[in-house]
């Protein structure tokens, strides 16, 4: 029995190697200087970025395989556009792939079927947690499928079906590696892409992003730039920077503070409001769970928009002004504002000079809906 069991065993890991090969395709090595400059523009492909240790820059690109023959593994390779080059102290990286890509219909899918319970508290640790658990598509997927089972065992018999189909699929994933050094501004566009760095970077970081996923560790430059169209954005820490959020699918930040975001269109959970944060929104769903002993000041100026907020349990002060709004306060209280040219302030809480105030909340809106928990 034994025997059978190790020749199972081990077929089963000659059929996954014969299966599963990977085609290296570039490795490159670049020095830098604290002038150095990288372009990096991706069509359908995905980018992993970490730091680099030698104070240079590592570029690796690589194919894995899954059930591919040399025919099918050849006809991938001959879609792909790669370049990689320095021109003096600027390295423009461009990579394209001609294939047809689902992502925004999915994606876009579970944001109209999203159910979660935003009135359900969470912890900062929470959120981070999620953030640091999304492995793609797959995860919501995964996602979906428990939140409409009705029992556990109908679950499980999905979530074990979803994963033999996967299985059997055949699969090509491009694998990108960029390995940077703290001293080079970098750039990226990409467009139906995903882009995952791994670890907290400090370097000034420019992202323009159309129909992709980003997924980070943690951004600390106050000069960062972040434009995402249609998507989806997960970070577990934000310091510093302008981020331009429209229709992010779902945006799950872990902590944020002294940064600006401009959004419309998106649904947005922060797990914790660390200190001077201002967000401008349009017509988007937010979710603040946490904030800070200290949070200094959080301004929140909108239209058309939902906001959910658990309130600081420290003591702060605060304003709302409405227009055409409705405003739902702790223990069933509500309050309604009729249209009128110029906002009505709603609440209003001063705090005595003798006590420390933690922090003082803004919030303008107009035509929307304001819960705070």
């Amino acid at each position: 029995m034994k025997l059978s069991k190790t020749l199972s065993f081990l077929c089963f890991l000659a059929t996954t190697v014969i299966y599963s090969q990977v085609e290296q395709l570039y490795t490159k090595t670049y020095s830098s200087d604290a002038n150095t400059t990288a372009f990096i523009e991706l069509n359908n492909t995905s980018l992993e970025i970490q730091k680099s240790l030698d104070n240079k820059i590592h570029l690796d690109f690589s194919i894995d395989f899954y059930k591919y023959s040399d025919k099918q593994k050849k006809e991938y390779l001959e879609r792909h556009s790669i370049n990689f080059n320095k021109d003096n102290n600027h390295i423009l990286i461009n990579i394209k792939k001609n294939q047809s890509n689902q992502f925004s219909s999915v994606s876009e899918f579970f944001f109209k079927n999203d159910s979660t319970n935003f009135s359900e508290k969470k912890t900062t640790e929470m959120i981070i947690s999620e953030v640091d658990n999304y492995n793609g598509i797959s995860s919501l997927v995964k996602e979906f499928i428990e939140r409409s089972s009705k029992t556990e065992k109908e679950k499980q018999n999905r979530i074990e079906k979803y994963n033999k189909r996967s299985y059997r699929w055949k699969k090509a994933t491009d694998n990108f590696i960029l390995k940077i050094p703290e001293n080079l501004q970098l750039t990226i566009k990409v467009n139906k892409s995903k882009i995952d760095i791994t670890e907290e970077i400090k370097n000034h970081v420019t992202i323009r992003a159309q129909k992709s996923e980003l997924k980070i560790k943690a951004l600390s430059n106050k000069k960062n730039d972040i434009r995402l169209n249609h998507g989806l954005f997960f970070i577990e820490s934000i310091q510093g920077g302008i981020y331009n959020l429209s229709s992010v699918y779902r945006n799950i930040i872990g902590q944020i503070k002294n940064c600006e975001i401009e959004s419309e269109f998106s649904k947005v959970q922060i797990g914790e409001i660390q200190e001077n944060v201002n967000i401008n929104d349009y017509n988007s769903h937010y979710v603040i769970y946490n904030w800070a002993n200290i949070f200094n000041i959080f301004n929140f100026n909108s239209e058309y928009s939902k906001i959910n907020i658990h309130s600081p349990t420290t003591i702060y002060s605060g304003e709302i002004s409405s227009n055409n709004s409705k405003l739902t306060l702790p223990n069933t209280f509500s309050k309604n504002t009729e249209l009128s040219k110029n906002k009505t302030k709603v609440f209003t809480t001063k705090i005595d000079k003798s006590i420390n105030n933690t922090g003082h909340m803004n919030i303008n809106m107009t035509n929307g809906f304001i819960n705070i928990y």
